[in-house]
C-alpha cells in the first residue's frame, strides 16, 4: 500500500489562516499525512536579498508550528517537518515524523548525528531523502532507529522521464528496506500510480491550494485539491483490485 505525504513547503504564503485551510482540505481529501518545513530564513539571507520580506513573513507562520500540530491533530492528520535550523528541533516533540533532506546530508555528519540522537527521544518516524549511492552510504553511517529512505532528484523540477528513471532506481537500489519511498517534484499524476505500481510504500509530492496563487515555484510544481482526490481514489481503486 503506498501512503501519499502531501508537501505544504511554504505554499501556506506566510498565512497561517491558509496554512490552516490546506490542512483542513488535506484531511477532506481523505489524506494520511501533511508536511510543512521550518527554518529561519534569516540564516540564509540578507536583508537586502530581493526574498528578505517574503520570508520573514512566512517565518511568522514556522513559528506557530505549534497551532499547525495541534489542527492537524484534531483531524487525526499526521504532521511532519523539514527542520533546517536548530532552533525548530523543539517542533519534533510533538510532532509525528521528520523529514531529512538530501542538501542535510551533505553537512557534518556529526551534526546530522547530534540532530538524530535528539529526534530518537521523541522516537519518531525519520524519513530521508536521497540522491544517489554516496548518500545511501552515509545513511549506513547514521546513528539512529529505522529510516525509511525516499528517492529524490536534485533538478526542480525535474521532467517525467528523469521521475520514471528516479522509480525504477529506487525499486532497485531500496530493497533491502523495510519502507522507501520518492520524493517527486513533477505535477504527473502518472508518475505516482508508477511509484505505488512498483511498491513505493510512501509517495511525497507538492500540494497547493492554487497553482494561480502566486510565481512561487513551489506552486508551478505542485497538485491541487481536485487532482489528490483523483489520485487518491484511483490508488484506493487499485489497492481493492490487488487485494
Amino acid at each position: 500500500m503506498s501512503i501519499l505525504i502531501l508537501e505544504f513547503g511554504c505554499n501556506h504564503e506566510g498565512s497561517l489562516k491558509l496554512a490552516e485551510d490546506m490542512i483542513y482540505v488535506a484531511h477532506e481529501l481523505g489524506a494520511n499525512i501533511v508536511k510543512f518545513q521550518l527554518y529561519n530564513p534569516l540564516v540564509f539571507m540578507k536583508e537586502d536579498h530581493i526574498l528578505y520580506p517574503k520570508r520573514v513573513q512566512i517565518l511568522n507562520v514556522m513559528r506557530d508550528y505549534y497551532l499547525l500540530i495541534d489542527y492537524a491533530h484534531s483531524f487525526n492528520l499526521k504532521i511532519g517537518f523539514s527542520i533546517f535550523t536548530d532552533d525548530f528541533w523543539q517542533a519534533v516533540e510533538n510532532s509525528d515524523y521528520i523529514k531529512i533532506a538530501a542538501r542535510q546530508l551533505q553537512e557534518d555528519l556529526t551534526y546530522l548525528d547530534r540532530y538524530l540522537e535528539y529526534l530518537s527521544q521523541f522516537n519518531q518516524n525519520i524519513f530521508v531523502s536521497y540522491r544517489d549511492k554516496k548518500d545511501l552510504d552515509k545513511l549506513s553511517k547514521l546513528k539512529a532507529h529505522e529510516i525509511v529512505p525516499l528517492g529524490v532528484i536534485s533538478k526542480y523540477p525535474h521532467t517525467f522521464e528523469e521521475g520514471m528513471n528516479l522509480i525504477e532506481k529506487c525499486e532497485k537500489e531500496l530493497r533491502g528496506y523495510k519502507m522507501w519511498g520518492v520524493s517527486l517534484h513533477c505535477p504527473d499524476e502518472n508518475l505516482i500510480y508508477y511509484a505505488h505500481e512498483k511498491g513505493a510504500n510512501f509517495i511525497e509530492v507538492h500540494f497547493t491550494l492554487n497553482k494561480e496563487q502566486s510565481k512561487f515555484r513551489d506552486h508551478s510544481i505542485a497538485f491541487e485539491p481536485h487532482e489528490i482526490s483523483d489520485i487518491i481514489c484511483v490508488m484506493n481503486l487499485t489497492e481493492k483490485t490487488i487485494h
